[in-house]
């Protein structure tokens, strides 16, 4: 397991305190109004996904 400093991916508090996040911690939510599902990668960063017509897109990256 590898442990990492907090950043301005993570800007929540995880199990090592605010913005720490961990090697496995992968996660997907998903908003019951909208359909829309979050992916919390490992490095704290999010990616969402829009449901649109039965399948799922990733927004446009910056």
């Amino acid at each position: 397991m590898t442990r990492t400093a907090p950043t301005k991916r993570a800007p929540t508090d995880g199990p090592f305190g605010w913005g720490w996040t961990y090697s496995y911690n992968l996660s997907a939510a998903t908003d019951a109004g909208s359909g829309t599902v979050t992916i919390r990668q490992e490095d704290g960063s999010q990616v969402a996904f829009v449901h649109t017509n039965g399948s799922y897109t990733g927004r446009a990256a910056v």
